[in-house]
């Protein structure tokens, strides 16, 4: 049985010594080369790394990758299977851990994000780094494709929207040939989402990632398909006072670094 699980990077960091484990440089056409796999070698995308964001990655090994399982974690998120565990690279998820996990359900995900006081949608319209008008937007303009083209996802979509927690930044370990149907979902609204917002949209920075994000619980839901949640150390955890002080300022003020607009606002 042959794992693959992709480490997307933008940057040199400490690796796993585990084999199953592959790094791959996000963005390879445009930045420069780390050493690692790039994501532009054979069929890909790199080139629309910036709206794309890891969805390039996603998509290397989607279209390159020949392997039984695969799976996507960040440079600085890493699936564990410990009950207890220290920020350690000793403290990932082992091949042999994973083989026990796979056992037991088709799709490995992290622990969902909790929000508490807000939906995901909500979530997504008030603290994505822009100004509300523009991610409402998004929002309905992800939920209008869905509704065109992905009809019978509709309503998995809207319950997804309205709970207050969700698997985020596309963590996961599956099938191959799961992840090709996961893949060949997400790619045909994210280019749908590009076409329509292109060329309305004056910053284009990560806004494909960040909507298709939101769509694996509703891939899942929608399917019926049994997953398992594993615990994930985070090596680079964000100031949560800087944090929360900065959603509440952007919730209550609407307030935010620098000016994203729709072109034709």
């Amino acid at each position: 049985m042959k794992i693959s699980i992709i480490i997307a990077t933008h940057k040199k960091y400490k690796l796993p010594e585990d084999k199953m484990y592959i790094p791959v440089q996000s963005g390879s056409s445009i930045y420069p080369d780390l050493g690692y796999q790039k994501d532009n070698d054979g069929d890909n995308i790199s080139l629309k790394n910036k709206a794309y964001n890891i969805m390039c990655v996603m998509y290397w090994g989607w279209k390159n990758l020949k392997t039984d399982y695969i799976g996507i974690v960040h440079y600085r998120r890493h699936f564990t299977a410990k009950k207890k565990y220290k920020k350690s690279f000793n403290d990932i998820l082992s091949r042999p851990e994973l083989e026990l996990l796979l056992k037991k359900a088709d799709i490995i995900l992290s622990p969902k994000r909790k929000y508490f006081f807000m939906t995901i949608k909500q979530h997504y319209i008030y603290t994505k780094g822009g100004y509300t008008k523009i991610h409402r937007k998004d929002i309905n303009v992800l939920r209008s494709i869905i509704s065109d083209f992905f009809n019978e996802y509709l309503e998995a979509f809207d319950i997804v929207m309205n709970k207050t927690s969700y698997h985020s930044g596309h963590l996961l370990i599956m099938k191959k040939s799961l992840y090709n149907e996961y893949c060949d979902f997400i790619f045909t609204i994210g280019d749908k989402v590009e076409n329509q917002l292109k060329n309305e949209r004056s910053d284009l920075t990560r806004y494909v990632a960040s909507l298709t994000e939101l769509l694996v619980d509703v891939w899942i839901i929608k399917n019926k398909y049994n997953y398992i949640e594993t615990g994930l150390i985070e090596f680079e955890k964000p100031n949560l006072f800087k944090k929360s002080f900065s959603f509440i300022r952007r919730t209550l003020t609407g307030h935010y670094p620098g000016t994203i607009k729709y072109l034709d606002s």
